[in-house]
Formats: structure tokens, C-alpha cells, sequence
């Protein structure tokens, strides 16, 4: 039908093709560029949500998305929704899983939240005015922090279809041809978004098979079809009866079973297939001698037929019910490869890298944000975000045109300075000029172990910044005055300059490492030797003694001041862990 299109005039960019999977379109496209040649390119194809993210890139503004807007995929819309969930203390029944398939499947149906609840999750129905203002958060959230998910683009789509502005006509006048495979797959807001692409010239062609349905978790529905044929009472209706893929023993038990049902359009399919065995029900008592029966078959069909194992397929539902099928082949030594699976761009590692990626085009993308945030356990891990956060400023600055020169301050442990991801993110920042300071918080101990037992070079630590061609400072970190007055120009340089820093902040820890630690690795007289350095009393004696901007009485009162609010606070936390109160909103109440 696009190749006929094409060959009939049509300008191959005002063709709109929509698919269900992305493969599908690349097949489609192939096919039409062996009939046509390369003019088969310019065609518009892809899956909905790909031609509704393109028009959203484009015309998005018109709703008040930004170009840059981020997109989440369905476990970082959970995560959207479970957070907001936190924030409001929900409680099951309701969880984020069962938010996000309602949302989904009450848009992609059209109709109120409360209306597919009741049909899909009951449960819910005794809730549902806080689901409803989850809803409504969820909305707010995202429009504010410029993220859709795959809902939206649909959704958004369609809005922009529905309002009498310029953007709606333009959208309408972007092609002369609407073509969809698969329409049986479509749910009523697809539907919809067809119409409406179509108003003005009513050129549509669907193809579809009325007799299956297997996407009815997203909204679609058993007689798409026919309601195609409601919406457009004078399309012309071709069956395509030949099938080119089975032999006609499987033809005849699909028309026998199709007979019965009186809700298809009827048609009777044919091949030109010869042979084929028939179909046979097999009924097994357990899934174990299902595997057994399984295994068996296919090993006759090798051994007694000659069929070679690679021409062999074992189809399941899911992946998790072939499980049973791969021990049994396990156990019995039969070779086998299982297909499907997670998609790539789903796994773990993808996800991550895409983190940062949407971090830098969209700050606001606070589900990136966490995401990147949650790479980051473990010694001097946050070096390299500290990295890629410089980068960012780097790349927005210079690039992107979107705001000033800034420096990423980056703070770690003497522990730190022996590990590995240290290393690689102090190369890198020297290696591209990345306007971050990596500072050093030496107490002189990793947890119990000396410095210099740690790592090498532990008196000369400029010698570090100087292997990646970094600029060093050195300061005593328990003289607060001389922490601002060294390192303001420091940085203030480094910004100007966009270059990396080091700074070795030498100060010191009273208490132990942790509640358990003994302490056994220095002496009393060694703490209490830093102790008559103590930073606050330096500045305290500063301001009093020599800058007059303070008094011994001042100082007192403030001394007890702080005293009382930290018993008061410590109180506060104690009764709530008795009363099995919430410790975060207590301590809000204690900060204010």
C-alpha cells in the first residue's frame, strides 16, 4: 500500500506509518525500499510512542514541555510513584506497581480511574480519592521537572490533536497518508489519536486480524476492528485469506475453532503449503512430566527423523515456564539456547549509563538524579561523580550555551586517596580540564590504620595532583579563617580557568571511627594535643581577642544555646522512637 502510494505521486514524507514494535517498522521500511528504492526512507515509521516522542520534540512547547524533556521507562515511573507513595505515607493495598497499571491502563482506555479499577483492580475501588491524588501529584511532578512517560507521549498527542490552536492543524496537516499494522493491538486512545490524525482527509488504512488479542493488558480490545468500522462506516474491507506461514492442517484447526466464535468477521484461511502433521492436545499431569513428555518428543524427532536440533523450537508463555523444560534438557544432556529476555536498554548497566546521560540534558530529572546517586556506594565512590557532575557544568557552560562557568567541590577521606576510581577520576578531570576540587578531609587515619600505612607519599600529597596535572593547596583544616582566606581564590581560579583541584585539608577527629571503635591506635596525648587547636575555639578567640566582633558573654550564650537545642532535639528523637512516630518529621520539627 506505500509503495502504491509512493508510485502514485504521494510525497513519501507526508506518509505516516505506525507499527507495534520497532522491528516491525524496519521490516516495513525494507520491504517498501525494494519496491520503490531509497525515497522509502522519508517515510514516517515507527511504533506510536516513537512518532508521538518525535512530535512532541517538536511541537511539545505548545503544552509547555521543554525540547530537552526526559523520559521514563516503566521501572523508573514505579520509582517516580513510589517515591511520591513515601512522601505521602501511603499504605498497601495501594503500591506504586498497582498505581502504575492503573494510570496506564485507565489512559489508554479513556475513561476515569475509578471505572477500570473496578474492572481491574477492586482492591482499590475503597481508595480511590487517595489514588486520585496520586494521580494528580504524579502529573504535577513530572510536568514539573519536564519528564513523560511512555503514557504521556500518547496522552500529550493526543491533547495536542484535541486543541483548536495552530499546532493542532499543523499536526493534522503533516500527512495525506495514516497507515497502521496490527490494529487489533490498538487500545481506544490509540484509536483515538488515528481519528483524529485523519479528520481532515479520512485517508487511513489499518490491517488487522480480528481473531487475535493479545494486548489486552494495555487496554486493547477484542473487537478493535469492527469499531474501526463504526468509525469509518464507508472503509472498504479486503480479507487477506491466504497464509503463508503454516500448512494447512493448523489452517484447519484455526477455522474449525473460529467458527464458533460469532464476534470475528468471517474468513476462511488457506496455504499453499503441502504436508504437515496435525496439531495434537497433549495433557500432562504435572509441569515435570510435561518437561519429560517435551524432552522426549523432541529427542524422537531428532534421532528417528533426522531433524536436526537448531530446526527445533519449544515455545512458552513465559520465560519463567520453560524453567522446568531447561532442567529436563539439562539432565538429559540435550544441547539448547534460550531466546528472549530482558531488552538490552532494560538492563541494569544500560539504565546507568543512561542515568547520566539524562542528568545532562535535564538537571530537573530528579528519578536520574536518584539513579546516578544510587551508583555511588562504597570508599571515594563519589569521585567519579563529582567527575561527571563537573562535566556536566563544563558541558552546559560551554556547549549549551545555558548558564555560568561553575566548580564542582568534591569531598572524600585520606582513606580514599589509595583506591582505584580515585585515580581514574583525577586522570580524567585532568586529562579533559574539568572544573572540579577534589578535597582531601585528611585526620591523618583510614577507620584505625595511619595514613602512611595506607598509601604512598602520605607527607607530600601534592605529588598526587601533579601525576594528572592538577594544581594543589595545602591548609590547615582546624583554622576555619584560613580554610576561607586560602581557599576562596582557589576556587574562584579554578572556576575562571575551568581546571581541576586538590586541596589536602589537614585536620583531625576527636571521637573514634564508629561507636565500636577503640581508639587503640593512638594516644590520649596525641588527641588531646589537636584538641588545644580546636578549630571553634580559634575562632572564637579570633573574633573575641582580635577582630572585637564578639564577646566572652556572647560566645557563653551561644555555647549554651546550642547545648539546649541539641538535648532538646536528642529528646524529641528518643520519645519518637518510643511512640513508633515517624523520625523524619520529627526532626523537621526539631530543625524549625
Amino acid at each position: 500500500r506505500c509503495a502504491h502510494l509512493i508510485l502514485s505521486g504521494v510525497a513519501p514524507e507526508r506518509i505516516l506509518l505506525c507499527t507495534f514494535t520497532l522491528k516491525a517498522a524496519r521490516e516495513m521500511r525494507s520491504r517498501i525500499h525494494a519496491l520503490v528504492g531509497p525515497i522509502a526512507d522519508q517515510i514516517w515509521a515507527g511504533t506510536f510512542h516513537h512518532v508521538g516522542h518525535r512530535l512532541l520534540r517538536q511541537y511539545g512547547s505548545h503544552l509547555g514541555l521543554i525540547p530537552d524533556f526526559s523520559i521514563l521507562d516503566s521501572e523508573d515511573a514505579r520509582d517516580f510513584l513510589a517515591m511520591i507513595l513515601g512522601e505521602l505515607k501511603v499504605e498497601p493495598p495501594i503500591t506504586a506497581s498497582k498505581c502504575q497499571t492503573l494510570f496506564s491502563m485507565a489512559q489508554g482506555c479513556q475513561e476515569p480511574l475509578v471505572e477500570t479499577a473496578r474492572r481491574e483492580q477492586p482492591e482499590l475501588v475503597g481508595r480511590i480519592d487517595a489514588v486520585e491524588r496520586i494521580f494528580a501529584l504524579y502529573q504535577e511532578r513530572k510536568a514539573a521537572q519536564h519528564v513523560v512517560d511512555f503514557d504521556d507521549m500518547l496522552v500529550l498527542w493526543k491533547r495536542l490533536l484535541q486543541e483548536e490552536s495552530d499546532a493542532a492543524a499543523l499536526l493534522r496537516g503533516l500527512f495525506d497518508h495514516v497507515l497502521v499494522d496490527e490494529y487489533q493491538d490498538t487500545n481506544p486512545l490509540q484509536a483515538d489519536i488515528v481519528e483524529l490524525m485523519v479528520r481532515d482527509h479520512r485517508h487511513v488504512t489499518v490491517v488487522g486480524d480480528d481473531a487475535q488479542s493479545i494486548y489486552s493488558f494495555r487496554g486493547a480490545r477484542l473487537d478493535a476492528l469492527n469499531l474501526f468500522l463504526e468509525r469509518f462506516p464507508d472503509a472498504d474491507l479486503r480479507k487477506l485469506e491466504r497464509n503463508y506461514r503454516s500448512t494447512q492442517p493448523i489452517l484447519d484447526l484455526a477455522n474449525t475453532s473460529l467458527a464458533i466464535s460469532t464476534r470475528v468477521i468471517r474468513k476462511t484461511l488457506v496455504t499453499q503449503r503441502t504436508g504437515g502433521t496435525p496439531p495434537v492436545l497433549v495433557r500432562t499431569a504435572d509441569t515435570a512430566q510435561e518437561a519429560q513428555f517435551v524432552a522426549q518428543r523432541l529427542w524422537d524427532l531428532h534421532t528417528e527423523s533426522a531433524i536436526p536440533l537448531h530446526e527445533i523450537a519449544v515455545l512458552t508463555r513465559t520465560n519463567a515456564q520453560s524453567l522446568q523444560i531447561q532442567l529436563e534438557f539439562s539432565r538429559r544432556g540435550i544441547p539448547f539456547r534460550v531466546q528472549g529476555g530482558m531488552r538490552i536498554l532494560e538492563q541494569a548497566h544500560f539504565k546507568d549509563f543512561i542515568g547520566f546521560l539524562r542528568v545532562l540534558v535535564n538537571p530537573a530529572d530528579e528519578m536520574a538524579v536518584m539513579r546516578v546517586f544510587k551508583l555511588m556506594p562504597g570508599l571515594g565512590a563519589q569521585t567519579a561523580l563529582g567527575a561527571g557532575l563537573a562535566f556536566a557544568a563544563k558541558y552546559e557552560w560551554e556547549t549549551l550555551k545555558k548558564s555560568g562557568k561553575k566548580v564542582c567541590l568534591c569531598y572524600l577521606g585520606d582513606g580514599a586517596l589509595n583506591q582505584g576510581v580515585l585515580h581514574e577520576s583525577m586522570n580524567l578531570a585532568g586529562l579533559y580540564g574539568l572544573p572540579v576540587i577534589y578535597i582531601v578531609e585528611n585526620n591523618g587515619y583510614s577507620m584505625g590504620t595511619a595514613i602512611e600505612r595506607g598509601t604512598t607519599m602520605a607527607d607530600d600529597l601534592s605529588v598526587k595532583a601533579a601525576a594528572y596535572g592538577i594544581d594543589f593547596l595545602e591548609l590547615d583544616g582546624m583554622d576555619i579563617l584560613e580554610i576561607y582566606d586560602g581557599f576562596k581564590p582557589f576556587a574562584d581560579d579554578l572556576r575562571e580557568r575551568q581546571r581541576p583541584g586538590f586541596v589536602d585539608l589537614k585536620t583531625y577527629r576527636y571521637q573514634g571511627h564508629s561507636m565500636s571503635d577503640p581508639q587503640k591506635y593512638r594516644t590520649k596525648e596525641e588527641v588531646a594535643s589537636y584538641q588545644e587547636k580546636d578549630s571553634v575555639e580559634r575562632l572564637a578567640a579570633c573574633l573575641i581577642n582580635e577582630r572585637k566582633a564578639l564577646t566572652e558573654e556572647d560566645y557563653k550564650r551561644m555555647q549554651a544555646e546550642l547545648r539546649d537545642l541539641v538535648r532538646e532535639a536528642d529528646e524529641a528523637l528518643y520519645q519518637a522512637k518510643r511512640q513508633g512516630r515517624n523520625r523524619v518529621e520529627v526532626m523537621d520539627q526539631a530543625k524549625s
